[in-house]
């Protein structure tokens, strides 16, 4: 952790700190799974190719989630995968929608434009 993630942590509530702690965690979740994120990125685009084929225009991560082959250790590789298919051109966001799933308790959730 940086001091001055540390520091912005200590002094309270801090947006600039959320987001460098968001992304030190992603960045940490993508190294201790880089094997799984590189099979679930293929999956994924392999996915959204046959969507786009359908006429889909949009999905949220939860949809892929309830059909990938590729599962994950840890429920918080999820949201790493998003922000590698986003930075890779597969995804742009596109609002928000509620969850399905029971767990998230219908929860605001992203929505994606198929790119």
């Amino acid at each position: 952790m940086t001091p001055a993630l540390t520091q912005a942590m200590v002094d309270g509530m801090d947006d600039t700190a959320g987001l460098m702690a968001k992304s030190v965690g992603q960045q940490l979740t993508l190294e201790a799974n880089a094997a799984w994120t590189k099979r679930a990125a293929v999956e994924l685009r392999s996915w959204l190719n046959s969507r786009k084929a359908a006429g889909a225009t949009h999905m949220t991560m939860e949809e892929f989630r309830h059909v990938a082959q590729q599962q994950p250790e840890s429920h918080k590789a999820w949201g790493a995968l998003t922000t590698v298919a986003k930075n890779m051109g597969l995804i742009a966001h596109d609002g928000y929608v509620r969850a399905q799933s029971v767990k998230t308790h219908a929860h605001p959730i992203g929505l994606w434009r198929i790119v």
